[in-house]
């Protein structure tokens, strides 16, 4: 009996065929959704978003090796998009992206340092992605940089 319950049902009428149809082609929309949503972290990697580290804004740029894209560049751009505030500090909407600490200078005083943490990876590079640019490495080759060069990551 609970065969008979998990067979696809046909339609016995025109009506019946195309409320089907509308069905279907809802929940493929709903799951081209969750597929585009799920792209740049398919090309970052789960083993890099499940870490607890944040990385300085340079090394990031270098490890991506875009031409023309280096850290000054980077800031740049995340400025013209409305991400960073002109001190390189994130506006509110996008902190849970980076990590803000303050930093000593050698006259003393504190200034404001911008990290990016692993979700920050994932959203910057879904807009990179988005503006066309050219990553020349795979995402899996800049985690593994990134997270080889001990002396830029920050344990939060």
């Amino acid at each position: 009996m609970e065969e008979k319950q998990n067979q696809f049902k046909l339609p016995h009428t025109y009506k019946e065929a195309l409320l089907q149809l509308v069905e279907q082609v809802e929940e493929n929309e709903k799951l081209n959704t969750v597929i585009e949503d799920m792209t740049p972290k398919a090309i970052i990697g789960d083993t890099f978003t499940s870490t607890a580290n944040a990385y300085d804004m340079g090394v990031f740029s270098k490890v991506l090796s875009i031409n023309g894209l280096g850290r000054n560049n980077m800031f740049q751009w995340l400025r013209d998009k409305k991400i960073l505030m002109k001190g390189n500090t994130p506006f509110q909407r996008y902190n849970k992206y980076f990590k803000v600490v303050m930093v000593t200078n050698s006259f003393g005083f504190a200034n404001p340092k911008t990290l990016i943490n692993p979700k920050g990876v994932e959203f910057i590079v879904k807009k990179l992605i988005e503006d066309e640019y050219i990553i020349t490495k795979s995402i899996d080759e800049i985690l593994k940089e990134l997270n080889s060069k001990e002396d830029y990551a920050i344990i939060l």
